[in-house]
């Protein structure tokens, strides 16, 4: 996510350090979705449960390659069917 951000000239409001540190005292709020071409990663998504009915999108991006693509859409859509599948089997 971070190069793909500096790629862009954006930048990320938490260093690698701190974001890892909190994910680990978090680790059931965190999660981690990613998009891959084969062995190649097309994007990446980090994700922060809230509360049971809300899921922040913290960070996002996708390599450039794929910008026709779109895949940081289809990391969504399969962060939405994670989530369906888990409140229906609530």
């Amino acid at each position: 996510i971070r190069s793909c951000r500096e790629a862009r000239g954006q930048t990320l409001s938490m260093s690698r350090e701190d974001l890892l540190k909190t994910a680990d005292v978090f680790r059931k709020e965190f999660m981690f979705f990613e998009v891959r071409d084969g062995e190649r990663l097309a994007a990446a998504s980090i994700s922060i449960k809230v509360s049971h009915h809300v899921l922040y999108n913290f960070y996002s991006a996708h390599d450039s390659a794929y910008d026709a693509q779109s895949p940081v859409v289809m990391a969504d859509l399969v962060l939405c069917a994670f989530l369906w599948d888990v409140r229906r089997c609530r």
